[in-house]
């Protein structure tokens, strides 16, 4: 279809319609001969999405428009969508995301002149994403500035689970000077459970210098529950070592945690 597509794509369209029955596969085979055909004539893409398609294979075939019209030319489609008046989150969320694999900031900068908030958030926290996998070095200074809004709380949950997978120090001191806030302590306990499934021991070590005590308990309770699912006799030994306000919550996360990866083993250990 991909191949078809790009020397007749109303040809390979209509066929995949009228002959192939309803189903993944009919979704997908759309979905690829719409983006090439985007590639080149965005506008006829669509309006045959328009003419021949309903419901969620419509949807979806409209977001492989965008998603091949962006990848061709991402200011141009990125402005069209604007000035449609769509608001779908699919249609935002794919511009952004594949605007931001070619050019993250500017991804971000577009983002930011959307007016709908939802439309918004959702372009901001994508191109945000993106531009985090590709270059946390840049990405987290360019994003200060929507962190510090109010709306922006989703951002540091956000840097801490793509940074944290890579630089989970890093992040960790970035945290530290954020002020305080919900959307701190829930980046932190994200990054607790990306860094104690790659390093429990740092995870831990770490844990121990958290002054916050409600951030503490927190983050203990994600390493717990993380811990939990890996080597549970070495979680609860952990967890048992400290104050029981900060661990208990953890306790039940690593309980939770054996019983969903090892019932047997966790009915042995409560047996003996």
């Amino acid at each position: 279809y991909a191949s078809w597509s790009l020397s007749d794509p109303v040809a390979a369209l209509d066929y995949a319609k009228s002959s192939m029955p309803a189903g993944m596969a009919r979704t997908e085979a759309i979905g690829i001969a719409v983006n090439k055909w985007a590639a080149k004539d965005p506008r006829a893409a669509w309006l045959w999405s328009e003419e021949n398609l309903n419901g969620p294979v419509k949807e979806q075939a409209q977001t492989d428009v965008m998603i091949g019209w962006t990848r061709k030319t991402p200011e141009i489609a990125a402005q069209w969508l604007v000035s449609s008046g769509y608001t779908s989150q699919n249609l935002v969320g794919a511009v952004a995301r594949t605007y931001a694999e070619q050019q993250p900031r500017e991804a971000l900068d577009w983002a930011k002149t959307l007016h709908e908030p939802a439309a918004r958030r959702t372009a901001i926290d994508t191109s945000a994403r993106e531009w985090l996998t590709q270059n946390p070095a840049e990405a987290v200074p360019a994003l200060l500035e929507e962190v510090s809004k109010p709306e922006g709380t989703d951002l540091p949950i956000i840097i801490a689970d793509v940074w944290g997978t890579t630089a989970p120090a890093a992040t960790a001191e970035w945290l530290k000077n954020l002020p305080a806030s919900a959307a701190k302590d829930e980046a932190a306990a994200t990054l607790a459970t990306v860094w104690a499934a790659n390093d429990i021991n740092a995870a831990v070590a770490w844990s121990g210098t958290l002054g916050d005590e409600a951030m503490r308990k927190q983050v203990i309770t994600h390493i717990g529950t993380t811990w939990g699912a890996i080597e549970p006799d070495g979680a609860l030994a952990w967890l048992y070592s400290l104050p029981g306000d900060l661990a208990k919550d953890g306790v039940i996360g690593a309980f939770h945690s054996w019983a969903a990866t090892d019932a047997t083993g966790l009915r042995e250990w409560v047996d003996e």
